[in-house]
């Protein structure tokens, strides 16, 4: 498979098709066929806002679903306690989507 745009599209298209119904964590439970979208952010901030704002487009043609996105605590990448991380927050809320929070590694 290709990591493309236009790859990612023709994925959550025939997952449509198929009849998956596109849905998140608090909503999964009361569907046939739910699937969640969901996207962990491991490195560039400013790719991240501009692929949350090209997948509100996305979204919009197949019923306006919004993706839930996972960000670090902590990242040699990013930082979300600075104003760049807090405006890439802002910006993937006001693309209608989630912020979840995640780890990795070992907790000391």
């Amino acid at each position: 498979m290709q990591f493309t745009y236009k790859a990612y599209e023709k994925v959550i298209i025939l997952l449509t098709e198929a009849g998956y119904q596109m849905t998140d964590y608090h909503e999964y439970n009361h569907m046939k066929y739910p699937c969640i979208i969901r996207h962990d952010v491991d490195f560039s901030s400013e790719k991240t806002a501009r692929f949350a704002k090209w997948e509100k487009q996305l979204f919009e043609k197949i019923k306006g679903y919004k993706g839930i996105y996972f960000v670090l605590v902590t990242s040699d990448f990013y930082n979300i306690f600075s104003k760049k991380g807090r405006d890439l927050l802002k910006q993937i809320i006001e693309n209608g989507h989630e912020i979840g929070l995640y780890f990795k590694g070992k907790i000391m």
